[in-house]
């Protein structure tokens, strides 16, 4: 009973740390969301649409649009309201430089249409 009052200090703190930690890691103040029930989000370069994609299957990006056949998705995330690709993605984006009408290179993000 006495390491226990004597170590009370150190408990409350990781807990009070661990309860931070899954507070941050569920609440969506990180402004970034990328996972909708086990799939994984892609954006065409090509065409500037999304796709959801199951996330079980294996898949080497760029990945092919399901409605052009084109090799031209690459993962993107959600931040803030803006889809944009990961910079770890850059080679893929260079290799698709023809190809690419949406994503810009600076920034990664999807261009908004011209609707």
């Amino acid at each position: 009973m006495d390491q226990l009052r004597e170590h009370a200090g150190k408990i409350a703190i990781g807990v009070v740390v661990l309860l931070g930690l899954a507070w941050f890691m569920m609440s969506s103040g990180t402004g970034v969301e990328q996972v909708q029930s086990g799939k994984v989000r892609f954006v065409c370069v090509e065409t500037g649409e999304t796709f959801w994609l199951p996330r079980g299957e294996m898949r080497i990006p760029p990945c092919e649009n399901p409605k052009t056949g084109s090799a031209t998705l690459v993962p993107a995330i959600e931040a803030d309201g803006v889809v944009m690709v990961t910079e770890r993605f850059r080679p893929l984006l260079e290799q698709l430089e023809k190809k690419n009408k949406w994503i810009d290179p600076k920034t990664f993000a999807l261009r908004p249409s011209a609707d």
